[in-house]
């Protein structure tokens, strides 16, 4: 995997990054079933207070949104909002922009979209709704369409989002 990062200096994204993945199979087989994700700990707040993860909500957002020049641009968003119970209010999330497509839906999905989000809170076992500790779980997290509810306020706690897409059929060698 090959991350690049990207920020830009202009009053209307200077609190954005963005990223862009490449995914290489260096193996000798073909990898199938792939989902691709994002799993993020946002703990929401400002630095060095106390239980700055411990009063953040989770949330999805699926729909257009108009831009600039007035063009309607769909969006999926997976977000943690802070419920300012002690700091600030504030947001952070990431939305998918693209990944390979193919129409016929062979080598990949035929549009670009989000297959799940799911949002884990605590300590707790992951049939429980904790965190995905083992391959089998993470893979089942990936590749398990759905799409959880938002956090409400007061079941703010110290959330992990995931966000994921696919199913690619196969990812070949190269």
């Amino acid at each position: 995997v090959v991350a690049q990062s990207i920020a830009w200096n202009d009053p209307l994204v200077e609190d954005m990054l963005a990223y862009d993945f490449t995914i290489t199979n260096e193996g000798e087989h073909a990898i199938e079933q792939v989902y691709l994700g994002m799993f993020s700990d946002f703990d929401i707040g400002l630095r060095g207070t106390p239980g700055v993860a411990e009063d953040d909500a989770a949330g999805w957002f699926a729909g257009d949104v108009t831009t600039v020049d007035g063009t309607a641009v769909p969006v999926r968003l997976a977000y943690m909002r802070d419920v300012a119970w002690l700091q600030p209010l504030g947001y952070a999330g990431w939305v998918l922009c693209s990944h390979d497509t193919d129409s016929t839906g062979i080598a990949a999905p035929a549009v670009v979209d989000a297959h799940a989000f799911r949002h884990f809170s605590g300590n707790a076992a992951y049939g429980d709704g904790g965190d995905p500790t083992n391959d089998a779980e993470r893979y089942e997290a990936l590749a398990t369409a759905g799409f959880d509810p938002d956090v409400p306020d007061e079941r703010a706690a110290d959330y992990r989002v995931l966000m994921s897409c696919g199913q690619f059929p196969t990812l070949l060698p190269g």
